[in-house]
């Protein structure tokens, strides 16, 4: 009140401005906002300044000196007190927070020492024993002692031992009594072997590893030539290493390493017979002109396996069709054979009938009817006559006999062989007639060159690689590839009684010796195996054909 009418009086006043960190309730972070406060100090006519200062009287210094004491106790006095709470205005009353203390500090635990860090790599944990993994050593031919001494190698190092449980050990993998172990007992008394490196250096002198045969180009293209693919195995997997291949990849596979290993693969040698030998589903997607074996057995192994399957399933059916047609053809020439017979036969009765009718020119005494058929030019001595209707089945004693013509591997195709086979059909047509009734009992020689009997070859050029109905001279009688007659009635007549027991050929070891087809220019067919004559046959037929 004092300074308000000291103002009135004298018309001025000053203005101070006090800022305190009172918070404002009810406002967003009204701790963090500071209140500025503006209070009038009336000072009359006497006003503060930089210039000068000027004496207050003693009312006017006693109603200041109350004035500022108020205004200090509203900016000093926190809002929960009483006092303060009376000198704020009413809305600041109500929605003042209490005070709270500032909260009291956290002490952190002293920092320790820094623990060192460790240098050395941690301690590889000690593998179990499991004991020696192999069969005694004994130091006799079947043993390696390579393989041997990897696996104690291994073993002793797992273990890490001394040397004297190194040698221990080694004494206790020697089979008790053998070879092997009288050589150390030796060792160990003219201490020989006393530490682990004394031992290996005389195992490796005693026990050398075994030194293996190297193969050459040579045996190399032979196991190249000699490789096979199984035509039952076209369009299934084998296993190769444990891991499941096509059967025509795993075959080109192996055959590039083979002509690799040989020197061969930049190089066409063989290739002919070598595709000669492939089976016929095969033959007849890749073709033979290619720059090189390599360029071969990848066109092999780049075939598609579904295309594969289905030529192999397509050739089996012109197999299974041919072999039927094969066999009515063979039950309908042994048809005509025996009605030819027949009617020959009939002739024959015919003219004997006919002679014995007839007077005696020089005798008026009749003969007496001829057992046999009149021995003639056409007919020679020692020919079974002729049967009537078809043959029936073979006894037991003639399939064997047929078994064993077909085991016969015919011979190459020399000089000395082809002269051997003319004196042998010569014997033969001696025997039988040009035109002879061939049957169980009428063995007639191989052409050299030739395949087996009971081979599924073709009945009319011998060909493996086709049959009767599709060959190219079926229809050509006089060509030089066509078999001599009675050869071709031959094996038409065996294979159809032992069912082709030779066919399995193309990848099969169990089908006898290897024949292949080289062309005309080669002869023909090759063997590669010595044969027994025709004598053989003609031993073990005498009884029975003369």
């Amino acid at each position: 009140m004092a300074s308000r009418a000291a103002d009135e009086q004298g018309g001025s006043g000053s203005d101070f401005e006090l800022d305190s960190e009172t918070s404002i309730p009810g406002t967003p972070n009204s701790s963090e906002l500071p209140t500025r406060h503006t209070i009038n100090l009336d000072l009359g006519d006497h006003r503060l300044g930089p210039a000068k200062r000027l004496e207050p009287s003693a009312r006017q210094a006693n109603a200041e000196t109350a004035h500022i004491t108020r205004v200090r106790e509203r900016v000093i006095t926190p809002p929960s007190s009483p006092k303060a709470a009376s000198s704020l205005p009413p809305s600041a009353q109500t929605r003042a927070p209490p005070f709270q203390p500032p909260p009291a500090p956290v002490t952190l635990p002293p920092k320790g020492p820094t623990p060192p860090v460790s240098t050395t790599a941690p301690r590889r944990k000690k593998k179990p024993n499991m004991g020696f993994q192999g069969e005694p050593f004994t130091g006799e031919r079947g043993d390696d002692p390579v393989d041997f001494w990897r696996r104690f190698d291994q073993w002793s190092l797992d273990s890490e031992w001394d040397d004297a449980k190194t040698l221990r050990a080694f004494k206790s993998c020697l089979k008790s009594g053998s070879k092997a172990n009288d050589w150390f007992l030796e060792c160990e008394t003219n201490s020989t072997i006393t530490n682990a490196s004394s031992l290996e250096s005389q195992f490796n002198t005693k026990y050398p590893a075994l030194e293996k045969a190297k193969k050459t180009a040579d045996d190399l293209a032979a196991d190249l030539m000699a490789l096979r693919l199984k035509e039952a195995d076209l369009g299934r997997t084998v296993k190769v290493g444990g891991v499941e291949m096509w059967a025509h990849r795993a075959y080109a596979t192996e055959a590039i390493e083979l002509a690799k290993e040989a020197g061969i693969s930049s190089t066409t040698a063989s290739i002919t017979i070598i595709r000669d030998n492939l089976p016929k589903a095969i033959r007849r997607l890749v073709k033979s002109k290619h720059v090189s074996l390599e360029a071969f057995f990848t066109a092999i192994n780049a075939l598609d396996p579904d295309t594969v399957k289905e030529e192999a399933e397509f050739v089996r059916e012109i197999q299974e069709e041919a072999e039927k047609s094969a066999d009515a053809r063979v039950q309908m020439l042994m048809a005509n054979m025996s009605l030819g017979s027949n009617e020959s036969g009939a002739r024959s009765r015919q003219g004997a009938r006919t002679t014995q009718s007839a007077p005696a020119s020089n005798s008026n005494t009749p003969r007496a009817p001829q057992s046999n058929p009149p021995v003639t030019q056409s007919r020679p001595a020692g020919t079974p006559p002729a049967r009537n209707g078809p043959l029936p089945p073979p006894t037991a004693e003639q399939r064997a006999r047929l078994e064993q013509a077909a085991t016969v591997v015919p011979p190459n195709r020399t000089p000395q062989a082809m002269a051997k086979y003319e004196a042998d059909m010569a014997a033969f047509t001696a025997r039988f007639g040009s035109r002879p009734y061939i049957t169980y009992d009428t063995p007639v020689p191989l052409r050299p060159g030739g395949p087996m009997l009971a081979y599924s070859e073709c009945f009319n050029c011998g060909n493996i690689n086709h049959y009767g109905a599709d060959c190219p001279h079926r229809l050509n009688a006089a060509h030089p590839d066509r078999l001599p007659g009675p050869e071709s009635r031959w094996r038409a007549l065996v294979g159809t009684v032992l069912k082709n027991v030779n066919r399995p050929r193309r990848g099969n070891a169990n089908s006898g010796a290897d024949i292949l087809f080289t062309g005309q220019d080669d002869g023909g067919f090759n063997g590669w195996a010595n044969t027994p004559g025709y004598e053989m046959l003609e031993q073990g037929n005498a009884s029975g054909s003369a």
